[in-house]
């Protein structure tokens, strides 16, 4: 996801524009409102056209994508390329991009009311504009370019095709489409295009998460989820808890893109989480702490909690200021919980969740074993919880284990429930020695008692401290990074096993992976004496599986430094192994289409440092030419806007990882 570009305007257009932003309210801060306030007007006049002849959503405005959240909405193609895209509005083009990766070759549209309708994996531009960025990329011989061309230069009236449908930088063909108002992208669905829904949002899970050593969801210390079907829900409760969301908007087959609008009311209160608008400065770390993408349970719903003292602007309060925590005390009786969501379109639904205190003679604590996770080898998970309290959730305990306990070995340990996923704890971090690690003792065992030790070391999020074990690695959290506080917990693992290579020292497991940074947090590891730092980086270990390098750089004390915006598994490794070119594809026949649509293409694998698209490339007749790499589906491909010429011609391919490791090819290729 890229900014939008500013651009030098007269005073009176940007008076206009001025009143215009003003008009849509999308910088003001979220206000508290009561309940039955109505909802604020739409942030934009309806579009003249729309992008596409036919709109089918496949994906929706503030959908948790893999790491970033989306910010526009996805249109089908129906799985083809090359659909004509049409301006929506009159305007001009402020900026075009040609990548391979992120949005992939995109367009900028500035339209006459201050609105930038953005279009993003397109196979290619209208010709007077493929033209631009072809003289561009030809007199350079780069084919990655981020242009603004003057305004003006390239005008279109409403309905005019400015590109085509593609897949650039994605795996599926597809439409991406936003809508921005200055550093802010908006719901498109409030911002002017109208698709109206298959349905009322669908309220899908209720996750209940304890607060304290103290608190309890259902016997468990550890996060409850329920599905909410036809029945109604009732949960007990023991102490203080906060609550996540799910709830979906009513398009079909489109399974992420969360409600517009999902709020919950509690004895009077309510808090509301509302998805108008994200910016691009700043705000998408406020995301983390709204949305649960592992950061609670992963339930992919809302947060409707907020720590003391900052409030994300995407949350709103009324009925009284109300953090979201729902307290209960032993015995109390049951109590309803109402759940809204509302879409753009005007659509709502509701459910109603009792909840109950625990009674006196309820067992407090479940103790069921974890079947799922029998004959793994034991598992650590650590999460913060607000006040200095931390979750530690075991996994890989023996089936046969009928209770377990958690703690320090300084201290006494606490028993641990179960929820046939793992064993959990909520202990309260302060008085717990920062370096004594913890250990787990069970009973019930066939073979006798079992236990379990895992060497961790906590220590206070925001607390500006530096982090140095053994194997040389630094990594700080300052506090203006953090709004919650809480506690982080760090481990030394194994060395790492990645293709194509090779760890130097062990992996350094800082938790919990989802917690919310602010800003990102720098990260250090030393180069050990001999090791060649232009092949070393740091890396970090994907949710896929896969090491991705930070594209770290040596620092004032020669250690590799690198910035990190999420917290995770990390390693110093390094890369020796060149690209492979697996094969190279040149058709024979240049197709008959609206626009040019030959190309000359190299499959590439790369499991190491990662290709590096500046310098890699097609010559073709002993001419460098600008060439794509499309890191999804992982092609080298020079697509000329003029085919070459009948009869046969030389191809030579170099491609260079970013440790500097090259392979070449060479070979012919021949148009009939």
């Amino acid at each position: 996801m890229q900014r939008g570009v500013e651009i030098a305007v007269a005073p009176c257009v940007r008076a206009l524009l001025a009143a215009l932003i003003g008009a849509l309210g999308v910088l003001s801060p979220a206000p508290s409102y009561a309940a039955d306030e109505p909802e604020p007007p739409p942030l934009g006049s309806p579009l003249e056209v729309t992008p596409l002849a036919h709109l089918r959503v496949t994906g929706g405005y503030g959908e948790l994508r893999a790491n970033h959240v989306h910010a526009g909405l996805d249109f089908s193609t129906d799985g083809h390329v090359g659909e004509p895209v049409r301006a929506p509005l009159p305007g001009f083009v402020e900026r075009v991009r040609a990548s391979g990766v992120g949005y992939g070759r995109s367009l900028y549209l500035r339209a006459r009311d201050g609105r930038l309708l953005v279009f993003g994996h397109l196979d290619a531009f209208a010709p007077r504009v493929a033209a631009y960025v072809d003289s561009v990329q030809r007199a350079s011989g780069q084919y990655e370019q981020d242009l603004s061309p003057s305004p003006g230069r390239f005008r279109f009236g409403a309905g005019e095709t400015i590109a085509w449908t593609g897949r650039s930088g994605s795996v599926d063909p597809h439409l991406h489409f936003e809508i921005r108002h200055d550093d802010f992208a908006l719901d498109p669905l409030r911002a002017g295009i109208v698709v109206p829904a298959d349905g009322p949002p669908r309220i899908e899970a209720l996750t209940l998460e304890p607060l304290d050593p103290d608190s309890r969801v259902e016997g468990s210390a550890g996060p409850v989820t329920r599905l909410l079907g036809a029945r109604a829900e009732t949960l007990s409760v023991r102490g203080r808890v906060r609550l996540v969301v799910r709830a979906r908007a009513g398009f079909a087959g489109v399974a992420g893109n969360p409600a517009w609008s999902i709020a919950a009311e509690w004895e009077g209160r309510r808090i509301e989480s509302r998805l108008d608008s994200l910016s691009w400065a700043g705000e998408m770390s406020e995301l983390d702490e709204v949305f649960d993408r592992g950061r609670i349970a992963d339930s992919r719903g809302s947060i409707l909690w907020h720590p003391a003292g900052f409030t994300p602007r995407f949350l709103m309060a009324g009925g009284g200021a109300w953090d979201g925590t729902i307290a209960l005390e032993p015995g109390a009786p049951a109590r309803p919980l109402r759940l809204i969501a509302r879409d753009a379109g005007g659509l709502s639904s509701e459910r109603t969740v009792w909840l109950r205190g625990a009674r006196t003679d309820e067992r407090a604590d479940r103790t069921l074993p974890p079947g799922a996770h029998a004959g793994l080898a034991p598992s650590w998970t650590f999460a913060s919880l607000p006040e200095g309290a931390v979750r530690i959730e075991l996994r890989g305990v023996p089936a046969a284990v009928r209770e377990v306990r958690i703690g320090s070995p300084a201290g006494p340990l606490a028993p641990a429930t179960c929820d046939g996923r793992a064993w959990s704890v909520v202990l309260a971090a302060s008085p717990l020695p920062s370096g004594a690690g913890f250990e787990a003792d069970g009973v019930g065992a066939r073979n006798g008692p079992w236990s379990a030790r895992c060497d961790a070391l906590l220590w206070p999020a925001g607390a500006d401290r530096r982090l140095r074990p053994a194997e040389g690695v630094w990594l700080a959290v300052p506090p203006e990074a953090v709004d919650e506080g809480g506690v982080l917990a760090t481990l030394i693992d194994a060395p790492p096993q990645a293709a194509d290579l090779v760890a130097i020292g062990p992996a350094i497991d800082v938790q919990p992976h989802r917690y919310p940074l602010r800003r990102p947090a720098p990260i250090a590891f030393a180069v050990p004496k001999g090791a060649d730092p232009r092949r070393l980086d740091v890396y970090r270990l994907g949710d896929d599986g896969t090491w991705s390098p930070l594209r770290a750089r040596a620092d004032s004390s020669g250690a590799l430094a690198a910035e990190t915006t999420d917290l995770g598994v990390f390693a110093l490794m390094r890369d020796d192994v060149p690209p492979r070119v697996e094969r190279a594809l040149a058709p024979r026949h240049v197709p008959i289409a609206p626009y040019p649509r030959w190309a000359l293409t190299a499959r590439v694998i790369e499991a190491g440092s990662g290709v590096d698209p500046g310098a890699s490339a097609f010559e073709v007749d002993g001419r460098r030419e600008p060439t794509e790499w499309d890191g999804v589906r992982r092609v080298l491909r020079w697509r000329p806007l003029v085919p070459p010429a009948r009869g046969v011609h030389a191809w030579r391919v170099v491609v260079v990882d970013r440790a500097g490791n090259a392979t070449r090819r060479s070979g012919v290729f021949v148009i009939a």
